[in-house]
């Protein structure tokens, strides 16, 4: 199988955008903390072509998909991408800025559509997936699963209640908030034939928002954290790419829940 990897940075023409993620209306982004990515994923066997576009921002719109297909036929007409094969998903960052969507509901904290939020998304993504469609060698993928021992801290479960409505798990009580939830952490590695890998693709369920609805700077948060760290690693190599994605998060928060400790928030 052959597999490509590429990566661009969202490049906003202004910092005063409104963020999207939590229920407050105006809140603008005054500056950058870090900066927000597209990374794209791509696998290709005989004439079978898969793409996944990991974008660092709160929810992926119908419309942006949309007009990245479209932008694909016209100037990556390579890997033959449509609405089937082409996975477009967010990691849910909070602190990123919203607007980006064609239904009013989506737009209301920000205020109305921000044409220059969608394009900055759409550039992304495109040169993402251009960089990944021109890296297309081939790889090897191994797929490995595991679970979080117990006494890791990892993530906790804010609604504990509902949690224990579910006939088939384990009753849990305040103390155990941090076992209320899948703690199985799945992981796509991508090797190269020479020495060295390309990157992986990591899913684990916990809310990407560490930071709270008082920020007014642009975040990839914490797993725009845990991407960019690995990519930083040396021993990753110069152009390894390390996409940090969503599973079923629902009520799992990367903040304390609970009564077993207390932790600053």
């Amino acid at each position: 199988m052959k597999a490509g990897v590429g990566k661009s940075k969202v490049s906003f023409r202004k910092a005063l955008l409104p963020l999207h993620g939590y229920p407050v209306v105006g809140v603008l982004a005054d500056g950058f903390e870090t900066e927000l990515y597209a990374r794209a994923f791509v696998f290709s066997q005989s004439s079978k072509v898969i793409a996944l576009v990991v974008l660092e921002c709160s929810y992926i719109s119908h419309h942006l998909k949309e007009a990245l297909i479209e932008r694909c036929k016209k100037n990556l007409t390579s890997l033959h991408l449509s609405i089937e094969n082409l996975l477009l998903c967010a990691q849910h960052t909070h602190s990123a800025p919203g607007g980006h969507s064609h239904y009013a509901f989506h737009n209301l904290t920000c205020k109305g559509f921000r044409p220059e939020v969608f394009q900055a998304y759409l550039n992304a993504c495109f040169d993402a997936l251009k960089e990944a469609a021109g890296d297309l060698a081939e790889s090897q993928l191994s797929l490995n699963a595991d679970l979080f021992q117990e006494e890791a801290d990892v993530a906790f479960n804010r609604s504990l209640h509902a949690y224990n409505r579910n006939p088939e798990v384990v009753q849990r009580d305040e103390m155990q908030t941090h076992l209320a939830l899948n703690r199985m952490m799945k992981q796509l590695r991508i090797g190269a034939k020479e020495p060295g890998d390309k990157g992986l693709i990591n899913w684990f369920g916990v809310q990407a928002n560490s930071i709270s609805s008082t920020n007014h700077k642009i975040n990839a948060d914490n797993k725009g954290y845990a991407a960019s760290l690995l990519e930083n690693d040396q021993r990753t190599g110069p152009n390894f790419i390390a996409a940090f994605c969503q599973e079923a998060a629902a009520d799992v928060s990367p903040n304390y829940y609970g009564k077993a400790k207390w932790w600053p928030r």
